[in-house]
């Protein structure tokens, strides 16, 4: 679509991705954000008040991924109005935006004197980076893909374990975008590209094709399941071991595929509220 540069798209295609924006990430980041938000701070203890609701809901607080996202698929969707065709410069806008984002993190600005970011903005910002890479991924896969054959995969995933091991602390911070340094980022591209390439060695199977499919309610219900097993395990188990742990991430991941699975077949709604109008509009 970049490398096409029709002015159409910027009045059409640039409307619909505005919406896709708003009914299929935003919109169910509030909705699940309500959800899980009393029982969340029931189970920590922690006092319910209106100021944390809105905080946690309407300003994105619960979940910083899709909050992230959200920011930065809309200073993407600014920057295709342009109807620039040149995808590099995209690219060098974009990674531009990220190193704002970074440098707003390094002095730990915070807008209009909060002491949170609304709609993670500053993690959107920097995710601009990865976003970034992962369109010249898209874009030059063929020739990629050619470069990075088995052996050289196994090399990528010895250097991403020896980054942990060797500085685990640094990388793991990063990983999470809760602070930034060069080598978290290096290990989160790492593990990316590792990721996909293991991906595309596999046979299909229906499980992780389901899992792909609906990554994103899976990435909702990844934060309170395990917190909740997790309390359940320690109450019945006493103290932490690997099997306990291994028990809260394999009940974890089966209790949220069949959660998933329910609300995908019954509710598909709250992925996308026009899917109820749709449905109504046929009746």
């Amino acid at each position: 679509m970049i490398e096409q540069g029709r002015s159409e798209y910027a009045d059409k295609g640039g409307k619909e991705l505005f919406w896709n924006v708003v009914y299929r990430i935003l919109i169910p980041t509030i909705l699940f954000s309500l959800i899980e938000y009393a029982p969340k701070h029931i189970l920590r203890g922690e006092c319910l008040s209106f100021h944390t609701l809105l905080s946690n809901t309407i300003g994105g607080g619960t979940y910083w991924f899709t909050s992230a996202l959200v920011v930065s698929e809309l200073v993407l969707l600014l920057l295709l109005f342009s109807r620039k065709s040149n995808i590099w410069f995209y690219v060098v806008t974009v990674l531009i935006a990220a190193i704002i984002g970074y440098w707003l993190v390094q002095i730990d600005f915070h807008i209009f004197g909060l002491g949170r970011d609304p709609w993670a903005y500053r993690r959107g910002l920097i995710a601009l980076g990865y976003l970034v890479i992962g369109g010249l991924y898209w874009r030059y896969e063929s020739v990629i893909s050619k470069m990075l054959n088995i052996y050289f995969v196994i090399a990528l995933l010895i250097v991403y374990v020896f980054i942990f091991v060797d500085k685990s602390h640094n990388a793991r911070a990063s990983i999470s975008l809760m602070s930034i340094n060069w080598l978290g980022y290096l290990a989160s591209l790492l593990g990316c590209v590792v990721l996909i390439q293991l991906c595309k060695l596999l046979k299909p199977l229906s499980f992780l094709t389901f899992i792909g499919q609906n990554s994103l309610c899976f990435y909702f219900l990844s934060g309170g399941l395990p917190m909740v097993l997790s309390m359940v395990e320690k109450r019945f188990m006493g103290v932490d071991n690997w099997c306990g742990c291994l028990l809260v991430i394999l009940l974890s991941i089966g209790l949220a595929y069949v959660i998933t699975l329910l609300l995908s077949r019954y509710f598909p709604f709250v992925f996308d509220l026009r899917r109820l109008k749709r449905k109504y509009d046929k009746q």
